[in-house]
């Protein structure tokens, strides 16, 4: 249990003399969308309304937080209150947090002074409209542009809206058309100052950009545009882009690399990260790298992914390529999400030409048999099973026959008595009620429970933003950290 853990574990604060306006943003930004979530949830299931006072608690310190960030002066970044954090996870900036949970506090509260303020500071900075890093916990631009313009569809000022969607457009648009961002020989999204790291997850939180976007703006305009085709094709290219770069990570890449832990034989089976290992310090874990007789397989994880030529070193070591973190699994599991509301088909590797296999889970399978040994685990069992079914079958039969005649006998004197007079009853066909009628159907209508992105934590910035309203800091392209940060991300 964690009251175990020996080591120190040190937790850091923002306050009003010590502040971060991205971190208090963030925050406002997670409490607000979590509101939405178990607000959804009761209107869905109608069950536990504990729920809603949940719901309510969250979006009460959203709105105290949001509050907080806005009106804190002078605006600044959170590693400059916690130093300790700037050589792990320094923040670039504070605007584009601040404008995202302006509107994720007027998604949660449907209160117009929200958006309004937020479009205000949207628009009295130039420059804020171009950004085309990829959406990470540092950089929300990319998730900020996507739910402005679904925040906007109805809004008062539909030439602001459509220019808000433009921007959202021009934005995703680079991705797809491979402006602003490249692609490995293989097919995945490559930002060459941020993919480093972790190129799976932003392929992937992309991915979720566009099929959300697809999903809740371009197919419903399209039931009610002049312009249907064109955006009915740009959604399905949108889409069709999305479905590729999961397709890789499924496998369907130069090396056939399946980048989620314990899903085909061809999953990574060295992930970094000290659960997964089984270690209990990183000094043993550097010892032994190749070592899996202590190991956990931990399901579902995605990896960090391949470097720029498409090659991948399944190495425990190897952060940057083996690291699962909650930010990776957020957009993948967004977009599994997705496929089961919209898109329920198989993935490829489930195809009958596929030529790799299942999982098995080795660490749970160290104790084999041999092949008659499993033979006879299966045939036995099933013969003892046959010949007590076979028993159980001549005995209900016998116990069948002899009530019949027990009811006949009673039948025959009662009805020679004339004191009984058997009555038909409602046969079993007849109380069969159609299964269909019982059954509740989700429909196919947009009414639907939202997808909400997942939103990672703090960060964000601008190049080449003019610093005449706001305190915005210059953003210089991201590097590959140190050896010495490395350190400090393992285990």
């Amino acid at each position: 249990p964690d009251s175990e853990i020996k080591d120190p574990r040190p937790s850091y604060q923002i306050n009003e003399t010590d502040f971060g306006t991205d971190a208090a943003a963030m925050a406002a930004t997670a409490f607000a969308s979590a509101s939405v979530f178990f607000n959804n949830l009761v209107d869905v299931t109608n069950e536990n309304h504990d729920d809603k006072k949940y719901a309510d608690t969250l979006l009460t310190h959203a709105t105290q937080l949001y509050s907080a960030a806005r009106n804190i002066l002078p605006y600044s970044r959170y590693h400059k209150s916690v130093p300790t954090m700037k050589h792990v996870y320094s923040s670039s900036g504070y605007v584009d947090e601040l404008l995202l949970a302006g509107v994720v506090l007027y998604k949660a509260t449907k209160q117009q002074s929200y958006l309004d303020d937020t479009i205000e500071m949207y628009r009295e900075t130039k420059g804020l409209n171009n950004h085309t890093e990829p959406l990470d916990w540092d950089n929300k631009w990319g998730a900020f542009y996507s739910l402005l313009a679904e925040a906007t569809l109805d809004y008062r000022d539909q030439d602001e809206a459509f220019l808000v969607r433009a921007e959202a457009e021009m934005y995703l648009d680079g991705i797809v058309r491979g402006t602003t961002v490249n692609k490995t020989d293989g097919g995945l999204l490559f930002w060459d100052a941020y993919s480093t790291e972790n190129s799976n997850s932003l392929a992937m939180s992309t991915s979720f950009l566009l099929l959300s976007y697809s999903a809740k703006l371009l197919r419903p305009l399209a039931e009610t545009s002049p312009n249907k085709d064109a955006l009915l094709t740009k959604a399905q290219r949108y889409e069709d882009f999305a479905n590729g770069q999961i397709d890789y990570i499924f496998g369907k890449n130069p090396i056939n690399q399946h980048y989620v832990v314990g899903e085909r034989s061809n999953s990574p089976k060295y992930p970094h990260s000290a659960p997964a290992s089984g270690f209990t310090s990183l000094k043993e874990a550097l010892k032994h790298p190749y070592d899996r007789s202590r190991a956990h397989t931990i399901y579902g994880a995605l990896v960090g992914g391949p470097s720029r030529n498409d090659s991948f070193a399944d190495a425990r070591l190897d952060w940057s390529q083996t690291e699962v973190a909650l930010d990776y699994n957020a957009p993948y599991q967004n977009i599994l999400a997705y496929q089961i509301m919209f898109h329920p088909e198989d993935p490829f590797y489930m195809s009958p030409n596929e030529k790799s296999s299942p999982y098995v889970d080795e660490l749970e399978n160290k104790a084999t048999l041999p092949a008659w040994g499993f033979a006879l685990a299966i045939v036995l069992p099933a013969l003892v099973l046959l010949g007590v079914s076979i028993g159980a079958f001549i005995l209900i039969r016998r116990r069948q026959r002899d009530r019949k005649i027990q009811e006949e006998v009673i039948y025959a004197i009662h009805t020679a008595k004339n004191i009984y007079r058997p009555q038909r009853g409602i046969t079993a066909e007849e109380q069969i009620r159609p299964a269909a009628n019982q059954l509740g159907f989700i429909s196919d209508s947009g009414d639907q429970m939202p997808l909400n992105g997942t939103i990672m934590t703090s960060g964000g910035g601008s190049t080449g933003v003019s610093n005449e309203k706001l305190d915005i800091p210059d953003q210089s392209k991201k590097m590959a950290s140190s050896s010495t940060d490395n350190e400090n991300r393992q285990y």
